[in-house]
């Protein structure tokens, strides 16, 4: 596990610096979800428990305006009505969850500009949320996704939680 973790995070030390240079057309992204704890197959039972059934899967999203990396979220589940967005919030904190939710606008607003009717929903996750944190994520109407180990699962999901839908 603690080597998935320095693979993880040199991984993503690479994203952001790839990010800071303006060249995120030549990254590929998708390696990141693809096995561990975080994988979309996991995703898809953690979240099939809770009722949510998704037929179309990737692990990663990257969104585009005038050939530039306009936006770009970790795995994606879908189904006909439904595209649930994870996010990984490394170090979380509330700032975290703040910008999540302004991604989560980015991404809604592209996929609507290009003619996605569905719904949207979303999840975080990170391997150590404080219970402010993640009190405050299920506020603003995320799902939690624990990690422990080589495990996840969908934290304790409060009395009268009701997803945001974008």
């Amino acid at each position: 596990m603690e080597e998935y973790r320095q693979e993880s995070e040199k991984r993503i030390s690479e994203i952001e610096t790839v990010l800071d240079k303006g060249n995120s057309d030549r990254f590929d992204f998708s390696h990141i979800y693809a096995e561990g704890p975080m994988s979309t197959d996991k995703l898809i039972k953690i979240f099939a428990d809770i009722g949510y059934s998704f037929d179309l899967w990737g692990d990663s999203m990257s969104l585009f305006e005038d050939g530039k990396l306009y936006v770009s979220s970790g795995p994606v589940l879908e189904n006909s009505d439904v595209a649930l967005i994870v996010e990984e919030i490394h170090h979380s904190t509330i700032d975290g969850v703040k910008n999540h939710l302004k991604r989560m606008d980015k991404i809604c607003q592209h996929r609507r500009k290009h003619g996605v009717k569905k719904t949207f929903i979303s999840a975080i996750t990170d391997k150590t949320m404080s219970e402010d944190v993640r009190d405050f994520a299920h506020g603003q109407g995320f799902f939690v996704v624990i990690q422990t180990g080589d495990s996840i699962s969908i934290a304790p999901i409060p009395e009268g939680f009701k997803p945001r839908e974008w």
